[in-house]
């Protein structure tokens, strides 16, 4: 069964925070490529080379998106290298440095790309006198401040082509970008914001974690379902080449001119190479994942002792290659780490089972607390109870600059529990529903089940959001920039094959 949360309604869902790292995130704003005026052609770079080959890392509509020399995405790598390196960052210590550069310079070149054919779809464009005085200020041109008709005629006819379209590309899109920021938002909706975040609420609440789901059920759970926790002793090759030759392997294993160990350590790709392919026991649950065919996964778990699989596609395009140490057997329940198993697939894959269970007895909580009171409730159970700091209604934390946020929002500090309640539309609702002293009913927040009582309702004063006729355009602004590039790298007009083409290009150079 899917997690409850997976059947509510979309916007339900908290935004995940991505994982950022200070070394290579650093320049993220000043790489932000809607700040991006224009290219500038940078001479031959450190980069690797592709074979003769103009490697293709995705699409946009039907454009490739291509590195080559001197290109766009060629500039643009150049660029970002440019940039860690005046920072200080030595970019040729970590491998990370690598793949984050071309990753990010990959993105920006697809949202340049998208933003160029919106751009030209609403009629946007530059005039050639304007372009062609442009072209007299780029610095390739450029000798002691002052444009150069040598170092002009002595460029090649692709070096000024490629320079004239660049700059007539950049001011197409920045026209159009300035366009689309220059809406500004009227002082009665400035108001409006104010007047919502005015009023504030103070919680008290309880928390029913997933993690107290009792042993009890998880055993019935097992009892009532045993196919998931059979389980089978096994050793494994994972083989990133061709089928045939994966086949060959088998054929030299099958007949004893190949050890599986040492072939495991020799051919595998995967984290059991070097303990000669060794997986140990496996329930049948942690192994399909990996099977693209889930039959074959049924089939491996009838082999004998001894038995070599065939060449098994996995779901990552390799293949995979097993051979039975023990057959399969049936977890007994007393098992120490049978509980541990249980969890952890009930985490993975049966959440939905644990959540509405913690559901229907926080309901029954809520009842036993509408009969008596939320005092009684928390200590008939003895719950920990924990208050909030008063918070105004926010979704999402909309209206926030890069250092504060400019009505507030639920502070989580001392309340991890509340983590995803920002973004939570039930939760909100709930909030600011429920009459104050009232019991809420249950909600479902991230790996717990909340209920709780509104303390409190205050107005905070009006002085209290005076930042917002200041900062309100241009945080408003910054939202747009992000849902837009957050809509062309996700678009489906938006194809991305940028990990299997980083790893062809170094692996071509490794």
């Amino acid at each position: 069964m899917k997690s409850t949360a997976d059947t509510n309604d979309q916007n339900n869902k908290p935004k995940q925070k991505k994982q950022t790292n200070t070394l290579v995130f650093v320049g993220t704003i000043v790489i932000l490529v809607l700040t991006i005026i224009a290219f500038v052609l940078i001479p031959s770079v450190s980069a690797p080379a592709s074979s003769g080959n103009n490697l293709i890392f995705g699409y946009w509509k039907n454009k490739p998106i291509q590195y080559a020399y001197q290109n766009a995405y060629f500039n643009e790598v150049a660029r970002i290298k440019q940039y860690y390196e005046q920072m200080g960052y030595n970019i040729n210590s970590n491998p990370y440095f690598s793949f984050q550069i071309y990753n990010q310079a990959y993105q920006n070149v697809v949202v340049m790309t998208a933003l160029q054919e919106m751009a030209e779809s609403y009629g946007f464009g530059a005039s050639k006198d304007y372009i062609n005085n442009q072209v007299t200020q780029s610095s390739v041109f450029q000798e002691n401040g002052k444009f150069s008709m040598r170092l002009y005629q002595n460029s090649s006819y692709a070096t000024k082509l490629a320079i004239y379209k660049e700059i007539e590309e950049n001011l197409t899109r920045s026209r159009f970008l300035n366009t689309l920021f220059s809406v500004q938002s009227s002082s009665k909706e400035i108001e409006f914001i104010k007047a919502m975040g005015q009023k504030t609420r103070t919680l008290e609440y309880v928390s029913l974690p997933l993690s107290s789901y009792p042993d009890s059920e998880k055993l019935a759970f097992a009892q009532a379902h045993p196919e998931p926790f059979r389980k089978i002793k096994l050793l494994r090759i994972t083989f990133s080449g061709s089928e045939s030759e994966a086949k060959n392997i088998i054929s030299q294993l099958e007949s004893g001119k190949l050890d599986f160990a040492q072939a495991a350590k020799q051919y595998s790709v995967d984290s059991f190479k070097e303990s000669g392919g060794a997986m140990g026991w496996k329930y049948y649950w942690e192994l399909r994942a990996d099977f693209k065919d889930i039959k074959q996964l049924d089939e491996l778990f009838t082999f004998k002792a001894g038995t070599i699989s065939s060449a098994i596609p996995s779901s990552t395009g390799t293949f995979l290659i097993f051979k039975v140490e023990e057959p399969m057997e049936n977890t007994n329940a007393s098992a120490p780490d049978f509980i541990k198993a249980i969890t952890d697939y009930m985490n993975a894959y049966e959440r939905g089972t644990m959540e509405a269970w913690l559901l229907d007895k926080a309901r029954m909580l809520v009842q036993n607390a509408s009969n008596s009171s939320f005092e009684a409730m928390v200590k008939a159970e003895n719950l920990a109870v924990k208050t909030t700091k008063p918070f105004p209604l926010n979704y999402g934390n909309a209206l926030k600059t890069q250092y504060f946020p400019l009505i507030g929002t639920i502070d989580t500090t001392d309340t991890p529990e509340l983590a995803q309640a920002e973004s939570n539309e039930q939760f909100l609702l709930q909030v600011w529903s429920t009459a104050l002293g009232a019991t809420s009913d249950p909600v479902l927040l991230g790996s717990n089940v909340i209920i709780f009582k509104v303390k409190s309702e205050d107005v905070q004063d009006a002085e209290t959001f005076a930042m917002l006729d200041t900062f309100y355009n241009s945080v408003i602004q910054q939202n747009i920039q992000t849902e837009l590039i957050n809509y062309i790298l996700e678009s489906p007009y938006h194809k991305n094959n940028f990990y299997k083409t980083y790893s062809k290009l170094f692996k071509l150079n490794g």
